[in-house]
């Protein structure tokens, strides 16, 4: 965890050096535009990577790819790759640090049908553990302080979803981590119905 942490910190700290706040849009639509012009798998999940980290590593980075349309290329790339656990993981961990901490990108990964896309991820890689983490983490980061969102997971079936990755990755600490916080979210959401 002690690792993790460190090459996440690192990772920021060499964003944050690379692009000043002047370069961040072109830098961002450049990464925008390789996955909306990805031709392979590999492409796809390399552009979707590369969106995660710079979303992930610095807020203003957040605010230029939803501008750039990010958020509806990132949808496209998992549902034109939806056979690829790599791209699956890396568009859901991309959508989760998207709507770290932003109300306005929750809401707009929704309504480009993001929560529909990642359940889909969840269930075609259920023996993925890594596309599990990711996609619960990201379900989890959704459905915090929206009030339409728990309602939309669970409407797409997410909570089904996010049982089974318990059940298939019982022995996974970072799986029943991020799918505990889901139902914790899920549950704090009175309208939602008690399964």
């Amino acid at each position: 965890m002690i690792l993790e942490m460190t090459t996440i910190s690192v990772f920021r700290l060499i964003f944050r050096y690379l692009f000043s706040v002047n370069e961040i849009p072109p830098r961002i639509v450049a990464m925008v535009r390789q996955l909306a012009g990805a031709a392979t798998t590999e492409m796809a999940q390399e552009a979707c990577r590369k969106l995660r980290v710079a979303a992930g590593s610095c807020p203003d980075a957040r605010v230029h790819i939803v501008k750039a349309r990010g958020i509806s290329h990132i949808i496209a790339a998992m549902v034109l790759y939806r056979e690829s656990a790599s791209v699956q993981e890396q568009a859901c961990g991309a959508l989760g640090n998207l709507s770290c901490d932003n109300g306005d990108n929750q809401r707009a990964i929704t309504k480009a049908g993001g929560i529909s896309a990642i359940v889909s991820a969840m269930h075609r890689h259920g023996d993925s553990a890594a596309v599990q983490e990711a996609a619960c983490e990201t379900l989890w980061e959704l459905a915090v302080n929206d009030e339409d969102n728990p309602r939309a997971i669970v409407n797409a079936g997410g909570i089904k979803a996010v049982i089974s990755a318990m059940q298939c990755h019982d022995g996974s600490a970072a799986v029943l981590e991020q799918a505990c916080g889901v139902l914790l979210n899920l549950a704090c959401d009175e309208d939602n119905p008690r399964a």
